[in-house]
């Protein structure tokens, strides 16, 4: 059975001011995102992933264009956003920190502590539910805002380059902790990335964005069957192809195979 439809864009466009005059951001976005899919925006520096990101969130207003969410019903948030950067309160425990969306949702205190701390144990920093982020890794802190994210319980899980500026073996680690988190609660996520190789680990469809003013060239159906194990992913040569059916629609190298030698 077709899932639902969760979030459906049309002719999102989004048009900056500057000081040298309009700067287009986003050209006219039309994608649909299904209840309970994990969708990868992949794309050039600047075609405006995250501004598409910040629209769903409500943090940023669309020039032209719908956004529309399916909501479910009941209390839960619409979206949550993990950003690049760790966003963890510095004055809170990574206990406080995982549990304050419920604290903000106006949750009771032993269920919303049950709750973080569940949150806590599965991206494996329940020995350090009582530390503050000063005392955890950079990885350590970005394990706090995803299972923050998560133990909000949002309609929309948005997250922005999350492992971004990560060594690469934290990177991997972190990316197996958000398959199994997503293999086991089965969010609507939408993540964004500039790596081809995350977006295929990750996703069930994969969105190619042109450069600014971004607009969805191509959405590919990842064809790879869950539960995945990254290292076994690599060695399947129909990773390959579309590692290289992305890198082709992102044009990667075209310029500097036209230029003329010297």
């Amino acid at each position: 059975m077709t899932a639902e439809l969760k979030i459906s864009i049309r002719g999102l466009r989004k048009d900056f001011a500057t000081r040298f005059g309009c700067v287009g951001a986003l050209g006219g976005v039309d994608l649909d995102v299904r209840e309970g899919e994990l969708c990868v925006l992949v794309g050039p520096s600047g075609c405006g992933k995250s501004t598409l990101l910040r629209i769903l969130a409500g943090l940023e207003g669309a020039t032209a264009g719908t956004v529309e969410i399916r909501r479910s019903g009941g209390r839960r948030p619409p979206t949550a956003m993990v950003f690049q950067e760790p966003s963890a309160l510095p004055w809170l425990t990574v206990r406080s920190n995982v549990a304050y969306g419920l604290r903000m949702q106006g949750m009771d205190a032993a269920r919303r502590d049950s709750i973080a701390a569940r949150f806590i144990e599965k991206v494996g920093l329940a020995r350090f539910a009582g530390a503050y982020p000063y005392q955890l890794s950079g990885g350590m802190k970005q394990r706090v805002s995803v299972a923050r994210a998560f133990a909000s319980d949002p309609e929309i899980l948005l997250m922005d380059e999350p492992f971004g500026s990560l060594d690469e073996l934290t990177r991997l680690a972190l990316q197996d902790e958000l398959l199994w988190l997503f293999e086991e609660t089965h969010k609507t996520i939408v993540f964004v990335t500039h790596s081809i190789d995350e977006a295929l680990a990750l996703g069930d469809r994969v969105a190619v964005m042109s450069p600014a003013p971004g607009r969805i060239l191509s959405t590919i159906d990842v064809p790879f069957p869950r539960p995945r194990k990254l290292i076994a992913l690599r060695e399947n040569p129909e990773y390959g192809r579309h590692v290289a059916r992305i890198w082709n629609l992102l044009g990667v190298g075209r310029e500097r195979d036209a230029a003329p030698s010297a």
